[in-house]
C-alpha cells in the first residue's frame, strides 16, 4: 500500500498522516516513489502547510525532489512573497537553491522589483549581489527607471556606482534621465557627480 492508498482508505489528510508518526516530510517522500506534486494533489494541504508540519525548510523541499522554485509555485497559489514569509530563507536563499535569477523570479509571480525590496529588508546592492544581472538588467525587467530604483532603496548615486562596473554614461544610457535628472534624485552636485565617475568636464557637459 503506498501513500495513494492511506489516503484514499481514511477521512486523515496528510497533517493527520504526519502528526500521528515520528516520520517527516522526507521519510514520506523517500518511503514511496510519489513526488511533491502528487503529494499536494492527493491532500487538501498546499505548500505553505507542508513546511508547517514538518521541520523542513524550503531548501529541503528542492533537494528532496527534482522540482525546481518554477514547479514549486506552480502547485500552489504562493508567490515569492508567501514563499519567503514561510520559511526563514531570504531571497538570496531562494536564489541560490534554484537555476532561476532575478529574471526568473519575477517572471512567475505577479510581482515587481518594488514588492520584493519592500517585502525584505533588501537593498538594490543586496539585489545586485545574489544575481549575475547588473543595473542595466534590473531596469530592463522592469517598467522602474533609475529615479524610481533609487526611491525604493536609501541608496544614493554614489552607491549605485560603486556596486556596479558602470560609469556615468552608462547610467543616462540605460534611463531617460538626462544628468540634470540625476542630480535631482540624489543629494550629490555637480562637483561629487564628477569626483565619481572617470568622466572629465567635456564629458558630463555631452549629457547634460
Amino acid at each position: 500500500m503506498n501513500l495513494s492508498d492511506l489516503c484514499s482508505i481514511t477521512s486523515m489528510n496528510m497533517s493527520n498522516l504526519c502528526l500521528i508518526a515520528s516520520i517527516n516530510l522526507s521519510d514520506l517522500c523517500s518511503i514511496t516513489p510519489i513526488n511533491l506534486s502528487h503529494l499536494c494533489s492527493i491532500a487538501s494541504i498546499n505548500l505553505s502547510d507542508l513546511c508547517s508540519i514538518t521541520p523542513m525548510n524550503l531548501s529541503h523541499l528542492c533537494s528532496i525532489t527534482s522540482m525546481n522554485l518554477s514547479d514549486l509555485c506552480s502547485i500552489t497559489p504562493m508567490n515569492v512573497s508567501d514563499l519567503c514569509s514561510i520559511t526563514s530563507m531570504n531571497l538570496s536563499d531562494l536564489s541560490s537553491i534554484t537555476s532561476m535569477n532575478l529574471s526568473d523570479l519575477c517572471s512567475i509571480t505577479s510581482m515587481n522589483l518594488t514588492v520584493l525590496c519592500l517585502i525584505k529588508s533588501m537593498n538594490l546592492s543586496d539585489l545586485c549581489s545574489i544575481t549575475y544581472m547588473n543595473l542595466s538588467d534590473l531596469c530592463s525587467i522592469t517598467s522602474m527607471n533609475l529615479s524610481d530604483l533609487c526611491s525604493i532603496v536609501s541608496m544614493s548615486l554614489s552607491d549605485l556606482l560603486s556596486i556596479t562596473s558602470m560609469n556615468l554614461s552608462d547610467l543616462c544610457s540605460i534611463a531617460s534621465m538626462n544628468l540634470s535628472d540625476l542630480c535631482s534624485i540624489t543629494p550629490m552636485n555637480l562637483s561629487d557627480l564628477y569626483s565619481i565617475t572617470p568622466m572629465n568636464l567635456s564629458d558630463l557637459s555631452l549629457l547634460d
